[in-house]
Order: structure tokens, then sequence, then C-alpha cells
């Protein structure tokens, strides 16, 4: 958000999702050069993450996409930022209260 566009590619198996943040994000005030929402195929994601003006990507998906999406980020020497794997990823900050953090689990 610090002044940069955010692009959203979500899964071919849920873009409902994609099209209620889009939603979100305009009823919030976003224009479409702030947040965009974009369909594409896989093979076109490589030609997106290539482009200059992608500085990095972030997934949060399978192992097998993040192998593909890490070699393209590599690739492209692009900023890449991976949760794979889990179902229910869960950060914890130095800052937290470890007691709350355990309740919540």
């Amino acid at each position: 958000m610090l002044g940069n566009t955010l692009i959203l590619k979500p899964s071919p198996t849920t873009p409902q999702c994609g099209l209620i943040c889009d939603k979100l994000m305009w009823e919030a005030g976003f224009n479409n050069h702030e947040f965009q929402t974009i369909f594409i195929d896989v093979p076109q994601v490589e030609t997106v993450m290539a482009d200059k003006r992608i500085a990095g990507v972030s997934l949060t998906g399978s192992v097998r996409a993040g192998k593909s999406i890490g070699e393209v980020a590599g690739k492209n020497i692009k900023r890449c930022v991976l949760e794979l794997g889990g179902s229910d990823p869960f950060i914890v900050t130095k800052e937290a209260d470890l007691n709350l953090v355990i309740l919540q689990l």
C-alpha cells in the first residue's frame, strides 16, 4: 500500500474471492491504479512477473506453486514471499502477548 500498486491474481478455483476483494477495495476508496484484480492463466504469470514494473510477489499456496513462483522470481531478481503448504498461517511477532496467542490456537 505505501504508494505501490497491488495486483491480485486469485486462484482459478476461487475467482469470486478476487471480485469481492476488488469490490471491497473500490468501496474503501482505492482505484484501478492502486489495486487491481487480474484473471490470467498460469503461463501468463511469468510474463507479468518479468515486467520491470513488478517489484515483488507474494504467494499463499501449494509447495508446487511456490517452487514455480520462486524460480520465476529468482530468474527475474524479484522479491518473493511464500507461505506454502499450510491451511492456517499464523505469525507471532516479538511484541505479541504469547499467553493470548496460545489461547487463540
